[in-house]
């Protein structure tokens, strides 16, 4: 994909009339290829159990929403056990999991069930993040895979036997290109696993949820819309069950190949390490660059220090509310309620304003209005044959205030205002999923499919 196709704005590709149509969740477990019954051994979903968590500090990090509540019982597993999170975005019966715009990583955690999933006990058995040969996301995959939103991991074959959480989780990166534009989906199971293993993480494995990201992480600041030589999964390495230390591996997650999570391997360059002899070696005494620049020593680096902005006051309501709902403060502003209180202001981010959406809100480009184009007169002439028009070209020019303005080109397709190379301009053609039609929105700048 070149830059002139990157698309640069926060508006999903796809608003259907619904709000679950854009979210998923946990459904139900798969154990050793035995399908098991919706939310059976899944800790209980609150009413807005398909939205995603509004910020990686939420506590409803841990096992989503609601942040309490025991499932109806804990399911037998032995260590080693194939095991299968099914995720969809709607009750029972649907094979639409996910909106294909909300691509992105899908890992799987587990921590001691008697910690209730407070402080450092969590440890990744499993993550699936880019593919670059194949160009594909987890969510991609399970996507274009036959078992729709089936994600198939291991349960580590030497891990001490005891109740444990599970907590699986695919993170949306559709509109990550701007600072907690990132969108994790999560929840947890409880499991009890069998067997005679011995093994359990040692501390550098164990992180605590929420604790484990920052909004800046790589895996949660970037453009998907770009082209993608790199992708580094968020949280820590995947145990790989066979000891108490941190796997460099994930091959006991499964993931396929090519797919890369940013964490570079040692390289070896055939010389030998320098050999310490007890005394003190300083290499970068009185050694000064003549730059022209600040004297920089080549043992040492700083930078000058950042002013710290002063915040602005934003107003947060106050009074009880409903975990999980949210709220918009000023234009482009919103507050999410959590263990029953308004939390901190959040910004939609530059460029973008608060729109309220019953319980949810969502962060989109302000409407513009757009000059009708008027056509001269012209002299008709005898019709002459010529060749197919190769692709719909939207009737007004893409100018840098119609960014993620989105019109549809074809029954099935639509294109979106973008930044290109050599200025604004139409993307390519962006499909609907499969058997939905495009329809422009009469009262916002975008399409929705169903």
């Amino acid at each position: 994909m070149t830059s002139k196709n990157f698309v640069f704005g926060f508006i999903a590709s796809v608003m259907c009339l619904s709000l679950a149509s854009a979210h998923t969740y946990f459904s139900s477990l798969v154990i050793n290829g035995q399908a098991l019954g919706e939310g059976d051994c899944i800790r209980p979903h609150g009413n807005n159990f398909n939205f995603p968590i509004s910020t990686v500090s939420s506590a409803e990090m841990t096992c989503g929403l609601p942040t309490s509540g025991s499932a109806n019982r804990k399911c037998p597993v032995a260590a080693g056990s194939d095991v299968g999170i099914q995720w969809q975005y709607e009750r029972v019966g649907d094979n639409y999991i996910i909106d294909p715009s909300h691509r992105g990583p899908c890992m799987v955690y587990m921590a001691k069930a008697e910690t209730n999933g407070a402080g450092p006990v969590w440890f990744k058995i499993f993550e699936e993040g880019y593919n670059t040969q194949t160009n594909q996301f987890c969510v991609d995959r399970l996507l274009a895979s036959p078992q729709k939103g089936l994600l198939n991991f291991k349960i580590p074959a030497n891990l001490t036997p005891g109740n444990y959480l599970l907590r699986g989780e695919i993170i949306a990166l559709h509109g990550a290109y701007a600072v907690g534009g990132a969108q994790p989906y999560v929840h947890c199971a409880e499991i009890t696993v069998s067997g005679s293993g011995k093994a359990f993480p040692s501390s550098d494995s164990l992180v605590p949820i929420p604790g484990a990201y920052s909004n800046s992480d790589p895996g949660l600041l970037i453009s998907i819309y770009q082209t993608i030589r790199t992708y580094v999964v968020p949280g820590p390495k995947v145990w790989d069950g066979a000891s108490s230390s941190a796997s460099t591996s994930s091959s006991s997650g499964t993931t396929p190949a090519a797919v890369t999570t940013g964490r570079a391997a040692a390289v070896t360059t055939g010389k030998a390490a320098p050999a310490t002899t007890g005394k003190k070696t300083n290499t970068g005494t009185n050694t000064k660059a003549t730059t022209g620049a600040r004297p920089v020593t080549t043992g040492y680096y700083y930078s000058e220090p950042t002013p710290t902005p002063v915040p602005v006051p934003v107003p947060v309501p106050t009074g009880s509310c409903v975990s999980g709902n949210m709220k918009c403060l000023l234009s482009n502003t919103y507050s999410t309620c959590a263990n029953g209180a308004w939390g901190v202001s959040q910004s939609c981010g530059t460029g973008l304003v608060c729109e309220p959406s019953g319980v949810y809100i969502y962060c989109v480009r302000p409407a513009v209005s757009v000059s009708p184009v008027t056509t001269p007169e012209i002299e008709y002439l005898p019709p002459v044959e010529t060749e197919p028009v190769p692709s719909f070209k939207p009737a007004f020019e893409c100018t840098q205030s119609l960014f993620g303005y989105q019109v549809c080109s074809s029954d099935g397709t639509y294109q979106t205002c973008v930044a290109g190379e050599d200025g604004p301009t139409w993307s390519i053609d962006l499909s609907c999923q499969e058997g939905l039609s495009c329809h422009a929105s009469e009262t916002a700048n975008n399409i929705y499919c169903y």
